[in-house]
């Protein structure tokens, strides 16, 4: 692996890290493991897959959006519903991953929800 990848691996461990440590994006939902996880029989219908003792695990939505950063200048669809941080993880991602002072990026976004747009009365 060449410096510049190892540098850029960093980037991304440390970028996602980051946004779980702070609870930017919460989600209990770990499904890629580097290693086959244990199963947890919580009843006869559901099983909850648990990572290994000394291996990784991640959150596959919070993983695609930190490597797509990296990806095409970050340009990218995120859906899905209200609360569940694709806001804050793009902000946070574009704030690591370009350098821009993340209180720039925040003055910069235009919110084109009507309920968040306080309008002047007359």
């Amino acid at each position: 692996m060449t410096n510049a990848n190892s540098l850029e691996r960093e980037k991304v461990k440390k970028l996602y890290d980051l946004i779980g440590q702070r609870r930017l994006y919460i989600n209990t939902n770990f499904d890629i493991f580097s290693q086959p996880p244990q199963e947890l029989l919580v009843s006869p219908a559901y099983n909850v897959p648990l990572a290994k003792e000394g291996s990784t695990s991640y959150n596959s939505t919070l993983l695609f959006s930190t490597l797509v950063s990296l990806l095409n200048h970050g340009t990218m669809l995120l859906t899905g519903g209200p609360g569940i941080g694709k806001t804050t993880s793009v902000e946070f991602a574009s704030h690591f991953f370009t350098g821009v002072p993340l209180k720039d990026i925040l003055e910069a976004e235009i919110i084109g929800n009507p309920q968040f747009i306080k309008r002047k009365t007359k």
